[in-house]
């Protein structure tokens, strides 16, 4: 494992842990229009590293993806 990879894991659970209050609070709205594309983003950024072969990096942002889609399903507003 090179040293990027770990950075970036690092990062990406990191990113993924902070996101979990945002899953928990019943109260907590964040537009789609937020959540959706980060998700996306997350993915693409995702399939670059696992070409890098930062597996690792890989997980954690495909972690980090998962709670994105998980605010935008049950933590947007109701349109």
């Amino acid at each position: 494992m090179i040293w990027q990879d770990i950075v970036f894991t690092i990062g990406g659970f990191i990113f993924a842990v902070l996101l979990i209050p945002t899953l928990i609070d019943s109260d907590a709205q964040v537009p789609r229009l937020t959540s959706i594309p980060t998700a996306l983003i997350l993915v693409i950024f995702s399939l670059t590293y696992f070409s890098l072969g930062f597996y690792y990096s890989t997980i954690t942002n495909l972690m980090t993806a998962g709670c994105w889609a998980g605010i935008s399903i049950w933590r947007s507003p109701e349109e």
